[in-house]
């Protein structure tokens, strides 16, 4: 299952803040032998990752004091405007 994972770090520098959350990361899932895999890297709109690991396993993640929140992953598809003809 794939999802979004935000840091519960902020008094530290942002590249800190961010090998410190994915270090921890790697901690626990390595020492309950979980696996996982990190798609991608947020460091700008928040200090996060986007990662698959077994759906049985997030609640344990969940409640790492790592993580802040965990959102689920979805695909947004937004729809131009339709606008009556000659409104332009």
């Amino acid at each position: 299952m794939e999802f979004h994972c935000r840091s519960n770090y902020y008094d530290l520098e942002p590249s800190s803040i961010h090998l410190q959350f994915q270090e921890e990361i790697r901690q626990a899932l390595d020492y309950n032998q979980i696996p996982y895999r990190i798609n991608h890297r947020y460091k700008t709109a928040f200090n996060g990752v986007s990662m698959e690991m077994p759906a049985n396993e997030i609640l344990r993640l969940a409640n790492s004091s790592v993580i802040q929140k965990i959102y689920p992953n979805e695909e947004i598809q937004i729809d131009p405007p339709i606008f009556p003809s000659g409104h332009f």
